[in-house]
């Protein structure tokens, strides 16, 4: 992602060292309010990412106050606010092929003045306008006076349909990019790609972590994100071939890392089940440092992005995207960091019950109400019947099915029972 930055009322591309006076672009996320607050020295002392609570990452030594609403520092007197507003805004540029962030603040989101809009005043004329934010290309530019840096946001065209799908899967290739990896310590790893595998025991929904205390043998709940080992996980299910090929990028991945102390081969973190077929793992940590992941990205067959809290389901068919990340610690091992999943077959959630089959009632015994149609309201339309030209159907060739592959060793090691 570029950044766009300012100085003294122009804008500076950082990734290409471009220095103008306004720019000319898509707006595709106006981002949320916040709010931070800086010392008399520049130094960052206290923020909230909902303009409500200070977050939960600032230092309790300089947490301001419980509620931005009671915080001295949001209180005008002989000078102004000392918490300010502020969001970051992605856009387009026009004519180009990446997704900027430009950080907008005070009187930049507030201003009301007909012609010299602020970002939240200009959302609202677009809307009472028929149009929204990502379907007009906006330009942006600083006011005429030089003692105060304020942008302003004006419509500059139409965005075209065409012009709008590219912007969606540029959209959706960043938010990919930036909710798995952008807290990752290490940006280097390989990736990996499995498909048509089945789902087990998915949670991706919101973080999750074994609680000990829970149940009789502990269980795993649901938390937030700070807690200690919160993660988002999935186990899989893939063919042996599919393993093997997995196990053999793995295997590369961790010869590259490795180093005399590591331990010439790894343990192979698959299950083989007594159909044949190999179960894997692969998570995510729910922060990196202080920072939260967010939940892995999903999509759905048409590789529109789903909704955060979507409810992926255990044998529904997907595609997963990991990073192979090679570790050393008390063993030595290759992780499956969850980059995104792509779902291709869902199976409809369905809760689990208390009890036991048992013989009596079943819905299938109760009498079905029949549906009205149109024609039983309004009574049945006539219509001239076309004889159609019957259409002959090729014969299907018989395909022979290809020889079974001997499994290698490395399979048989993984599902032996020793």
């Amino acid at each position: 992602m570029t950044l766009l930055t300012t100085s003294d009322n122009f804008f500076v591309n950082k990734a290409t060292g471009e220095i103008t006076k306004a720019v000319t672009a898509t707006i595709v996320d106006s981002g949320v309010l916040s709010r931070s607050y800086y010392s008399k020295y520049g130094q960052l002392k206290c923020w909230s990412l909902d303009a409500e609570l200070p977050d939960s990452t600032v230092p309790a030594q300089t947490v301001q106050s419980n509620r931005c609403i009671d915080c001295p520092r949001n209180i005008t007197g002989q000078r102004a606010k000392e918490c300010k507003f502020f969001t970051e805004i992605k856009l387009v540029l026009n004519n180009t092929y990446a997704v900027s962030k430009l950080r907008v603040a005070g009187g930049s989101l507030f201003s009301k003045a007909a012609n010299s809009m602020g970002l939240y005043e200009y959302k609202k004329f677009l809307k009472n306008n028929g149009e929204q934010l990502n379907t007009v290309s906006t330009e942006i530019c600083f006011a005429d006076s030089t003692s105060r840096r304020i942008m302003y946001f004006k419509p500059a065209s139409l965005v075209s349909e065409d012009e709008q799908e590219n912007l969606t899967r540029l959209i959706l290739a960043d938010a990919n990019v930036n909710n798995l990896f952008n807290a990752s310590a290490n940006m280097k790893n390989e990736s990996y790609i499995l498909k048509g595998i089945e789902a087990k025991y998915p949670r991706l929904d919101q973080p999750y972590r074994f609680d000990k205390s829970a149940g009789e043998n502990g269980k795993t709940v649901p938390c937030v994100a700070t807690d200690d080992a919160a993660k988002y996980e999935l186990s899989f299910v893939m063919s042996t071939d599919q393993a093997k090929d997995l196990h053999k990028a793995m295997t590369e991945a961790y010869n590259a890392k490795r180093d005399k102390s590591w331990a010439a081969k790894f343990t192979v973190p698959f299950e083989k089940q007594d159909d044949g077929t190999v179960v894997g793992k692969a998570n995510i940590k729910a922060t990196f440092g202080d920072r939260p992941t967010g939940t892995p990205a999903q999509f759905d067959a048409d590789n529109k992005r789903l909704d955060e809290d979507f409810l992926l389901t255990t044998g529904s068919t997907i595609n997963l995207a990991v990073e192979l990340v090679p570790y050393k610690m008390a063993n030595t091992g290759v992780s499956l960091r969850i980059r995104g999943v792509q779902v291709i077959k869902y199976i409809p959630y369905s809760a689990p019950s208390p009890f036991e089959a048992e013989a009596g009632f079943s819905q299938e015994d109760s009498p079905e109400k029949a549906e009205e149609s149109v024609d039983d309201i309004f009574g049945a339309v006539e219509e001239e019947v076309v004889a159609e030209e019957p259409v002959k159907r090729p014969k299907k060739k018989t395909e022979t099915p290809p020889a079974d592959d001997d499994l290698s060793d490395v399979i048989d090691e993984w599902g032996s029972d020793d």
